[in-house]
């Protein structure tokens, strides 16, 4: 099965602006995000870790119509049958695969360009990049948001884990390590990664927007900016209430008064290098 037009994915670390962005690039009537996914990885071990293609064919589908967010996701606009067909038409490759799944979610929901997001895919760039990531029918929009605001954000979230207390102590280097790579692998092609900062989407959502349906070859849609148009769904959840409401410029920065200076060096020690290739050192 013929790989189809490009479609894209959303990298950014957890708490980067990655539900806004998604939100905001959905509301255009040309683009179609399902909600949050969580298959692409294991595709890729997959892929990655099984040669014999019809063994990995029977995983792959199974995996994916059976995977904890199917349901609220991707199976909103495709059926089991829709997915496992596809899956056993593309070529064994994580471009073609993908490419198809989205590429027909987009058409059953009328849009030209299909996509997608999830904040926990950018931690496994490293096999993803083995398996096809690198595709030219594969775009790259990468957002980054400044790791200070990163943490408190995620020590502010309503989510019963443990690791939130002491998060500071080792998230900066993986939000480091994994933004540095991710643009060190694509940034030299201009027409599959583009790159765009949180504070900058909020600052000027207006240019921001433009460059990235530019990026996308789709015409631009004022319904982006328009909050009414904008995930609705979120409204009742706690970590995500924002995105419904107009963009909060006063969310960029927030750390500079909410931050102690035991938290910042910790956090400097651990992700300077990337604080200054990012331009967040001020």
């Amino acid at each position: 099965m013929r790989v189809g037009i490009d479609i894209f994915i959303i990298f950014g670390s957890p708490r980067s602006g990655t539900t806004l962005l998604s939100t905001l690039l959905s509301a255009n009537n040309y683009i179609h995000i399902p909600d949050e996914t969580d298959f692409i990885v294991p595709l890729a071990f997959i892929l990655n870790r099984i040669e014999d293609e019809a063994i990995g064919k029977s995983l792959i589908s199974r995996m994916i119509v059976s995977s904890k967010r199917f349901s609220c996701s991707l199976g909103q606009s495709l059926s089991v049958n829709e997915v496992i067909n596809i899956v056993w038409k593309s070529d064994y490759k994580l471009d073609s695969i993908l490419s198809n799944l989205f590429n027909a979610s987009a058409k059953n929901n009328g849009a030209m360009i299909g996509g997608d997001k999830s904040p926990n895919d950018l931690l496994n760039i490293r096999v993803l990049e083995e398996t096809g990531l690198g595709s030219e029918s594969i775009k790259i929009i990468h957002i980054v948001r400044d790791i200070r605001d990163v943490i408190l954000s995620l020590k502010n979230v309503d989510w019963d884990v443990d690791w939130k207390d002491n998060i500071e102590t080792f998230f900066p280097r993986m939000w480091c390590d994994s933004n540095l790579y991710l643009n060190q692998l694509y940034s030299k092609s201009e027409q599959k990664y583009t790159l765009i900062k949180y504070e900058d989407l909020l600052h000027e959502p207006h240019h921001i927007l433009h460059q990235l349906t530019d990026f996308l070859g789709v015409p631009f849609d004022e319904n982006m900016l328009e909050k009414s148009t904008r995930a609705q769904k979120y409204l009742n959840v706690s970590h995500h209430e924002n995105v419904s409401k107009d963009i909060m410029k006063t969310r960029a920065y927030a750390w500079k008064e909410n931050i102690t200076q035991d938290m910042l060096d910790v956090i400097d020690k651990q992700a300077s290098e990337a604080i200054n290739f990012f331009g967040y050192r001020n």
